[in-house]
C-alpha cells in the first residue's frame, strides 16, 4: 500500500511538473522568454503578491480536472486568440491575460517580490499565488518592427568611382627585342635583396656586387663582367670574417684613394664598410657602425637595413652612408629581452679615418617612423638640399616624403597623392617632364573597397611640393611591384622605366618624349616563372654602346608554400637566379 501510495503521489507530482513546464513553455511561445524583460503593470500586485486575491482567470480548475491540452492553430494577424478578452496594463499599455501555473517546491525561485524564475529560464510576473498555484501575467506578443537592411558592401556607384581612379591610357608598342647577356651568372640561389654595379677590378667594365645569397655561402659575391655579356665569379677576392647575410650592397670610394670600396646592409645584423687594397683584398673600415655579432651577450640592438646608399649628406666632400630601417627584428637584446626594431633613417657620417658618426635626421612628428626596403635620394623642390622618398611596409602610411631642412634634418611630409590603403614597395626619382622639379615613380599594392590592386603611379612634382598623379599601370591582383629602375633602353634620350613584380614578371615602359610612357610588349623577353619574386634591379650600360642593359635578381622558396591540400603557391625553380638582358631596337618597318 505504501508503495502504491508513493507511486500515486510521485505520479501526481510528475504530472504537476509536466503541466507546469508545458504551461511555461506555452507562455514562452506566446511571447515570453528567459531573455524577455517583464513589464510590471500598475495593479494590486504592485504592493506584493497576495494570497487569496481573486483576479479574473483565463484558465481555472484543478489540474486533475483538466483534459489534456490540444494543440491549437496560431491566431492569424488581426485575429484574437480564443478565451477571455485581453486586459490592458495601465502602466505600459500592453495587453495581457492571467495564466495559472502549478506551484511545486524546488521547481521555481523568486527573483524579487513580483517575479519568479521557472524552469527553462522563463521569468514571469506573479499577480497572485497560494500554496498550490501561481497566477502570472502573459503579455500579448507584439510583431517586431522590420529592421533596416544593413550595408554589406560598397555600392555599384562606389565601386565604379574607385575603379575610375585606376584607369590608364598607357599605349603599347613593340620596339625592342631582348637577348640574354648573362653567361656565367648563377641560375640558382636566393639572390635578394639589393646589389650594386661598379668596376671593382679596374678593367673598365662594370661588375655585380652582391652580399651572400640567402641560405647560401656566408661571404659577399662579386661577378666580374667583360662588357660582352660574360661573367665570372671573383674567386681571388678576400673578405674579412664578419656575420654577413643577405641585404643590400653599395659600392663607392669611401676613403678617397681611387679604389672601389663596398658597404653592406646586413639583414638583422646591421651594416659594415670594407675598403679595397686596390687589388683583391678588403679590410674593415667601420669604427662606429653597429654590427651585431652572433651569440654575443647584449647583441641585437644594431640598426639593420636592406636598403642603403652612399651620398655626401653633410656636404663635407666625403661619402656618407644612409639607410632605411627594415622594421621589426627577431634578434633580442640579450636574453631575455624585448624584440628590437629598426625604423626611420640613419645616416653614418664619414669622418675620413675609418670612423663613422651615427645620426638620425628625422624631426619628431608624433608618429612612428616608417620602415621599408627601398628609398631614393634627390632634390625634390629645387632648394639645393637633399630630400628622400621612401617605400613603406606599413599599410596606409602617407609619411613617405622626407624633405631636407636648413639644419640638415628632414621633415616628414604627408603624401596626399598616395593611394588610400597602400603598401609602397618600390620608389624611383626622375626628371620626366622637363620642369626641373623631381618627379616620382611609385609602385603600390592597394586594398580599396575590398579590392586589391597592383600598380604604378607617375607623380609629377611642382612648386611648393605640389603633386599631380597619373596612373601608368593597374591591375586587380596582389602580386605587387617589388622593384623599379629608370634608365635609357632604346637610345632616344627619353627616360625609360622597368619594373619587377612579386611573381617574377618584367614590365618595360619606354619614354614617350612628353613626360609619360608607353608599354613595351616584347614577346622574347624571358620571364621567370611564377614563384620567383623580383628583388634587385638596375639599368646600366654594360657594353658602352649608349643603351642600358637590364640587370635583375630573383628569389623564392623552391618548394612553394602550402596553404591547404588543394592550393599551393608554385615554387621558384632553383630558388632564384641573376638575369641580364640587352635591349636591341627592332628594324624599322
Amino acid at each position: 500500500m505504501k508503495r502504491e501510495s508513493r507511486s500515486s503521489a510521485g505520479g501526481r507530482k510528475s504530472w504537476w511538473l509536466a503541466a507546469m513546464l508545458a504551461a511555461v513553455a506555452a507562455v514562452a511561445a506566446m511571447g515570453l522568454s528567459a531573455n524577455s524583460a517583464p513589464v510590471v503593470a500598475e495593479s494590486p500586485s504592485d504592493a506584493g503578491p497576495e494570497k487569496d486575491q481573486a483576479p479574473a482567470l483565463a484558465a481555472s480548475g484543478k489540474p486533475e480536472d483538466q483534459a489534456p491540452a490540444q494543440e491549437q492553430p496560431a491566431a492569424t494577424e488581426g485575429e484574437e486568440a480564443a478565451g477571455e478578452p485581453w486586459l490592458v496594463d495601465e502602466k505600459s499599455g500592453r495587453e495581457y491575460r492571467i495564466e495559472k501555473l502549478p506551484k511545486i517546491e524546488g521547481t521555481y525561485k523568486w527573483k524579487d517580490e513580483h517575479h519568479v524564475l521557472f524552469p527553462a529560464g522563463a521569468i514571469l510576473e506573479v499577480v497572485k499565488h497560494d500554496d498550490r498555484w501561481f497566477w502570472v501575467k502573459h503579455y500579448k506578443p507584439t510583431r517586431p518592427q522590420p529592421r533596416k537592411p544593413t550595408k554589406v558592401g560598397p555600392t555599384e556607384e562606389e565601386l565604379e568611382k574607385a575603379a575610375a581612379n585606376y584607369r590608364t591610357d598607357t599605349g603599347e608598342v613593340d620596339r625592342l627585342r631582348f637577348e640574354t647577356f648573362e653567361k656565367g651568372l648563377p641560375q640558382a640561389g636566393q639572390w635578394r635583396s639589393g646589389f650594386d654595379l661598379a668596376d671593382m677590378n679596374g678593367d673598365g667594365h662594370l661588375d655585380i656586387v652582391f652580399g651572400p645569397a640567402r641560405k647560401g655561402r656566408s661571404l659577399p659575391n662579386v661577378f666580374l663582367g667583360d662588357g660582352a655579356g660574360n661573367w665570372r665569379f671573383w674567386r681571388e677576392a678576400r673578405f674579412p670574417p664578419l656575420p654577413y647575410d643577405y641585404g643590400d650592397a653599395e659600392a663607392a670610394d669611401f676613403n678617397g684613394d681611387g679604389h672601389m670600396d663596398v658597404a653592406f646592409g646586413i639583414h638583422m645584423r646591421g651594416m659594415a664598410v670594407l675598403i679595397s687594397d686596390g687589388e683583391s683584398g678588403f679590410t674593415p673600415w667601420s669604427s662606429g657602425i653597429a654590427l651585431d655579432q652572433p651569440n654575443e651577450p647584449g647583441s641585437g640592438g644594431a640598426f639593420s637595413s636592406r636598403a642603403i646608399a652612399a651620398t655626401d649628406w653633410n656636404r663635407d666632400g666625403r661619402l656618407d652612408l644612409i639607410a632605411v630601417g627594415e622594421g621589426p627584428k627577431s634578434v633580442r637584446r640579450g636574453a631575455p629581452g624585448p624584440l628590437t626594431e629598426s625604423r626611420g633613417f640613419l645616416v653614418y657620417f664619414n669622418r675620413g679615418d675609418g670612423s663613422w658618426e651615427p645620426w638620425f635626421p628625422q624631426e619628431p612628428t608624433g608618429g612612428r617612423p616608417t620602415f621599408g626596403e627601398d628609398f631614393a635620394v634627390g632634390d625634390l623642390n629645387r632648394d639645393q638640399r637633399l630630400d628622400i622618398v621612401s617605400s613603406s611596409s606599413q599599410m596606409a602610411n602617407p609619411g613617405i616624403l622626407h624633405i631636407g631642412t636648413e639644419d640638415g634634418m628632414v621633415a616628414t611630409e604627408s603624401f596626399a597623392s598616395m593611394r588610400p590603403r597602400a603598401l609602397i614597395s618600390a620608389v624611383a626619382l626622375a626628371e620626366l617632364n622637363g620642369d626641373e622639379y623631381g618627379d616620382l615613380v611609385i609602385s603600390y599594392l592597394n586594398a580599396e573597397l575590398g579590392i586589391w590592386r597592383t600598380g604604378i603611379d607617375i607623380v609629377y612634382g611642382g612648386a611648393d611640393l605640389s603633386w599631380t598623379r597619373k596612373p601608368l599601370v593597374a591591375e586587380e591582383s596582389r602580386k605587387g611591384v617589388s622593384a623599379l629602375a629608370t634608365g635609357e633602353l632604346d637610345g632616344d634620350g627619353h627616360p625609360d622605366l622597368v619594373a619587377l613584380t612579386g611573381e617574377g614578371e618584367v614590365w618595360v615602359f619606354l619614354g614617350d618624349g612628353q613626360g609619360f610612357f608607353v608599354r613595351e610588349t616584347p614577346a622574347d623577353l624571358t620571364q621567370p616563372v611564377r614563384g620567383c619574386r623580383g628583388y634587385g634591379l638596375r639599368l646600366a650600360d654594360l657594353d658602352h654602346d649608349g643603351r642600358d642593359e637590364l640587370i635583375a635578381s630573383f628569389a623564392g622558396e623552391g618548394g612553394g608554400i602550402p596553404l591547404d591540400p588543394s592550393l599551393t603557391v608554385p615554387g621558384c625553380p632553383g630558388q632564384g637566379n641573376l638575369r641580364v638582358w640587352k635591349a636591341i631596337p627592332n628594324p624599322s618597318p
